[in-house]
C-alpha cells in the first residue's frame, strides 16, 4: 500500500473499490462529500463538524456519542434534546 501526502492543496478525488483504512484527515475540509456503500468501522471524530448532514439507511451499532451538540438534531423526527430531557427524568426519578 501506498502513502499520499496532500498538503496545502485543493483536489476533488474520486476514489470506488478503494481501501483507505488507516488514513487521516486532519485540519481538512470535507462539505458536501459524498459517502456512500462505506465502512467506517472504528473511526474517530473529534471536533468534527457534522452540521446539516443527513444520515439515511447508515448503522449506528455500537456508537458512542458524547460531549456534542444537538440543537437541532432529530431521529426519525424526534428531536433529540428532547429524547435527552426525557431520558434525564426518568432517571431522575
Amino acid at each position: 500500500m501506498s502513502t499520499i501526502k496532500l498538503t496545502d492543496c485543493a483536489h476533488i478525488i474520486e476514489a470506488s473499490d478503494a481501501n483507505l483504512s488507516d488514513s487521516r484527515f486532519e485540519d481538512t475540509r470535507m462539505a458536501h462529500v459524498v459517502f456512500r456503500e462505506m465502512t467506517l468501522e472504528g473511526s474517530i471524530f473529534n471536533n468534527v463538524m457534522l452540521d446539516d448532514c443527513c444520515f439515511e439507511q447508515v448503522s449506528f451499532a455500537g456508537v458512542r456519542i458524547a460531549g456534542c451538540r444537538y440543537d437541532g438534531m432529530t431521529i426519525e423526527g424526534v428531536p433529540v434534546v428532547e429524547l435527552l430531557a426525557a431520558h434525564r427524568q426518568l432517571v431522575a426519578a
